[in-house]
């Protein structure tokens, strides 16, 4: 499974206990607006340069196929709106670009439609023109529950993209954390797979139920002394899981149930409390110290 900017902080980000050492982020890149149509997307420079006249300068969005886009019966037009923009130390800017299916008049309140691509394009500015470097499409999904995107420093002089997915459905509740380095010559998922900052079941909890949560940050670690690329990745765990001893459960049988007769055990309770700390190795990172106690689904 996978995974809204303007350097939004993610509710999973720690910003207690500052780690000893991390690079200063460069301030996002200002684009300069397009002069012959009047736009209040920030963006539309850089936009215009990416998508040409499927960009809608008044609208602040691009369509794909432009905006007479042949949509097949049963399908969404793909609107494509610029999210956030950083200068690298490279001196290319790089812009998040966050698809999302339109909906017919009348059919918003059904919420977001899953599957939308996350891109990511480099650009540089030469003569007063801005120029695509380098494209980098589909590197994530939005969830149909939200996603937040937030530039952080990876390592020193190393900007870096968050990406957190949020789920919700089937009495289930997640949220799944990527990040990616926008300077790579391939931008790929650092962590490999996604991993789950938070987790719940309280909409189906019977048997066993659990609710944890955790807040990551960024840490040098041990990342200078094995001359690692990224720092490290250290998830603080909090949470509870609760399990009901196996003869409390509702079931088809007749009998009294012991809760019923006042002779239930009591419920068994175990601490989701933990510290994971990831190192980056071998392509990707890698749990190294601790556990991640966040009960998958």
């Amino acid at each position: 499974m996978l995974l809204a900017l303007a350097a939004t902080t993610l509710p999973g980000c720690s910003r207690d206990d500052a780690p000893p050492r991390v690079a200063a982020v460069p301030k996002p890149a200002q684009p300069q607006a397009v002069a012959a149509v009047a736009s209040n997307d920030p963006h539309a420079a850089l936009m215009r340069a990416i998508f040409g006249d499927d960009y809608l300068p008044a609208e602040g969005h691009a369509i794909e196929g432009g905006p007479v886009a042949n949509v097949q019966d049963g399908e969404l037009p793909l609107v494509l709106t610029a999210t956030t923009s950083m200068l690298l130390p490279s001196g290319e800017t790089a812009l998040v670009v966050e698809g999302s299916f339109q909906r017919p008049a009348g059919d918003e309140l059904l919420g977001d439609v899953e599957g939308a691509p996350i891109h990511l394009y480099l650009l540089r500015q030469q003569d007063g023109a801005w120029h695509v470097v380098r494209k980098h499409e589909n590197i994530a999904e939005k969830g149909r529950h939200g996603t937040d995107v937030r530039w952080l420093a990876l390592g020193p002089g190393k900007p870096g993209l968050a990406v957190e997915t949020h789920w919700l459905g089937q009495g289930y509740q997640g949220t799944w954390l990527a990040l990616y380095d926008p300077a790579s010559d391939k931008v790929e998922n650092l962590l490999g797979d996604s991993l789950m900052t938070m987790s719940n079941n309280e909409g189906v909890c019977e048997a066993e139920c659990w609710s944890g949560e955790a807040k990551w940050r960024m840490d040098t670690g041990s990342g200078a002394s094995r001359n690692a690329p990224y720092d490290d990745l250290v998830l603080d765990i909090t949470g509870e899981e609760t399990l009901q001893p196996a003869n409390d459960v509702e079931g088809d049988s007749d009998e009294a149930s012991p809760a019923q007769t006042g002779t239930a055990a009591p419920a068994r309770k175990r601490s989701l409390a933990s510290t994971a700390r990831y190192a980056f190795s071998g392509g990707s990172y890698q749990l190294q110290e601790g556990a991640n106690t966040l009960p998958s689904f």
